[in-house]
């Protein structure tokens, strides 16, 4: 199944009622939608999470944008692994495309103090 959540709920409920084979039936689902929301993200994995229907199985679900947010190509290239991201270097990149702001370097200090944390907790 394929579409934006109003259609994913509609096929999935047509499809459970129309169903009455002993087996289970097995879902795939793609929410695709043209531009990033993070609420329908939200919504949607609350619609698989919380999925409970006789005989009926969401076995794999994702995630399609034709637009991404704003800035994300940036950490996410071809070229580049996640292992090689640093994080604050990732960060430093998402505060500077927001553009200048009065507390932005109270939030970089306060980043960096919980890397400090984190770090201190891992070793």
């Amino acid at each position: 199944m394929k579409g934006s959540l109003s259609v994913l709920k509609e096929k999935l409920n047509k499809a459970i009622e129309n169903y009455d084979a002993p087996l289970p039936q097995l879902f795939e689902m793609e929410l695709h939608e043209q531009h990033y929301n993070a609420g329908v993200v939200y919504d949607f994995e609350e619609l698989v999470n919380s999925f409970e229907a006789q005989n009926a199985v969401i076995a794999k679900h994702r995630i399609t944008f034709d637009e991404s947010p704003a800035g994300e190509h940036r950490f996410y290239q071809k070229e580049s692994k996640i292992e090689e991201l640093q994080p604050a270097q990732v960060f430093e990149e998402l505060i500077n495309s927001r553009g200048k702001t009065d507390d932005q370097e109270l939030l970089t200090h306060a980043f960096q103090d919980l890397l400090t944390q984190y770090y201190q907790n891992t070793d």
